[in-house]
């Protein structure tokens, strides 16, 4: 069965962003089925929505933990944020 990963990150730098589409085209290429915002998401398309199916429809979720992400999250602050929320109540203990 082919495993779904969802990679949650913080849109830094353009530089950034390739990284971590980068990494995303290697996993595919690995044979994993991923998810990243900068693919699927479009113009219209309810953010909000669309992090809480993707985090919940998918086997992992891969965070890229980097300086500004974690402020992001340890403040709650923009989709980084949010997508901490979904993620530590999704945790199971």
């Amino acid at each position: 069965m082919l495993k779904r990963i969802f990679i949650s990150y913080s849109w830094e730098s353009e530089e950034h962003k390739k990284l971590v589409n980068d990494l995303g085209e290697k996993l595919e290429n690995d044979g994993l089925e991923v998810t990243i915002d900068q693919w699927d998401v479009r113009p219209g398309d309810e953010l909000a929505l669309y992090m809480e199916r993707a985090i919940k429809e998918s086997d992992y979720v891969l965070i890229i933990c980097s300086e500004g992400y974690k402020t992001k999250a340890d403040n709650r602050i923009g989709g980084s944020g949010y997508e901490a929320k979904i993620i530590t109540s999704n945790i199971l203990v």
